[in-house]
């Protein structure tokens, strides 16, 4: 995922390790402020999605690629990746893995029915 800029757009990976010098201070640099954006964005498109679309699988997609799918996005979404940020960051990240965590726990309980 890419989140713009004035002088364009950089991925929302670029951004999760650069440090914030203002510690747990309310107010956001500018650095976390789109950062922050592009999270929520994110966290709202992953809402409206069905379980096996947030994963970005397919509906006849087997266990294991599902599993691989749901651990890549983790791996990439994980609070601690963003806990050197203000706090609504690192929660908002949060948010988005217990997204997938319910993606992944629908998509496996499709499978034990089958």
């Amino acid at each position: 995922m890419k989140i713009s800029n004035d002088s364009g757009s950089c991925p929302i990976s670029a951004l999760r390790g650069v440090h914030s010098h203002m510690g747990n201070k309310a107010e956001l640099n500018q650095l976390e402020q789109h950062l922050l954006k592009g999270l929520q964005s994110e966290k709202v498109r992953l809402e409206n999605l069905s379980p096996l679309s947030r994963l970005q699988t397919s509906d006849d997609a087997d266990p294991n690629e599902i599993l691989e799918r749901y651990e890549q996005l983790v791996r990439n979404y994980h609070p601690k990746n963003y806990s050197r940020h203000n706090a609504i960051v690192s929660e908002t990240a949060k948010d988005i893995v217990e997204l997938l965590d319910e993606a992944k726990k629908s998509a496996s309980k499709k499978w034990e029915d089958a």
